[in-house]
């Protein structure tokens, strides 16, 4: 039975992902793509709730890392 991703939803407004709408067959692999765009400096830790079609395997993958600005215009 093929798997396929009926929602990734992220933890907060400031995740964003992208995962592919086609069926994963088994030994096969698929994407989900997902990006923090920090407001601030600092660490932060963020989560993406996948869903499949097969409900009872609801995965859950962190977003963890420390923003910095990186360039200064003045």
């Amino acid at each position: 039975m093929p798997l396929i991703i009926s929602i990734a939803k992220s933890s907060c407004g400031c995740t964003v992902s992208a995962y592919s709408k086609d069926p994963i067959i088994p030994c096969e692999s698929g994407e989900i793509t997902a990006s923090y765009h920090a407001k601030k400096n600092g660490s932060f830790l963020k989560s993406v709730t996948v869903t499949p079609n097969a409900r009872d395997n609801v995965v859950v993958p962190y977003l963890k890392g420390k923003a910095r600005e990186c360039c200064y215009i003045s």
